[in-house]
């Protein structure tokens, strides 16, 4: 048996596997369809919770998941399922303006920003956070990776440079792409999020 739970509003996928499962006999097979983080995330839980056995298999922002009815569920109670998880956003977290060694360094870092357009709005980092030599992306025009940070700040995605590198480097005011941030911001953003360093 297939359920097909795309495009469907939590609780409804969560709902649909329960009575899917009540009404299949032990042995048969139940394949569950899914695009949604969060249901994908729920309908997991509540298979685990059941005590399930399942295989996963993703492609894009498509799951299916496909189980083996073996015993009766154990837990029927949908409602202890959240439909509002917070997924935490990336970071991207530089501390220099290129990747590797010059000469090829600074370039590289260029193509790496500039590929970042190309990605679903999803899969984009929220923030980009910018330290010690990567300030310099964010202040002058002529860097390479200057254009394609400012893309992406045109698409939604927060540029930070650090105020006390940008103060340290005389940078102050020759900044234009994103904004001047403190230890406090920056601390709290990698820390409530998923970071990556380059």
């Amino acid at each position: 048996m297939q359920i097909d739970c795309r495009n469907l509003d939590c609780p409804e996928p969560i709902i649909r596997t329960k009575d899917s499962i009540e009404n299949l006999n032990i042995g048969d097979d139940l394949e569950i369809l899914l695009n949604s983080e969060a249901s994908f995330t729920n309908v997991k839980k509540f298979l685990s919770t059941n005590k399930f056995e399942f295989s996963v298999s993703s492609k894009g922002g498509d799951h299916t998941l496909n189980l083996k009815k073996t015993h009766e569920l154990i837990d029927q109670n949908v409602q202890n399922y959240n439909c509002d998880i917070k997924f935490k956003d990336k970071v991207l977290f530089l501390k220099e303006d290129k990747v590797g060694s010059d000469p090829i360094g600074i370039g590289l870092l260029a193509k790496f920003l500039g590929s970042i357009h190309s990605l679903e709005q999803s899969k984009r980092p929220a923030y980009i956070v910018c330290v010690n030599e990567a300030v310099l992306m964010t202040t002058s025009r002529s860097h390479p990776s200057y254009a394609a940070l400012k893309e992406l700040e045109g698409l939604g995605v927060k540029i930070l440079s650090c105020g006390s590198c940008l103060e340290a480097m005389g940078l102050v005011d020759r900044l234009g792409v994103g904004s001047m941030s403190n230890a406090f911001e920056i601390m709290n953003i990698l820390l409530e999020n998923e970071t990556v360093s380059l």
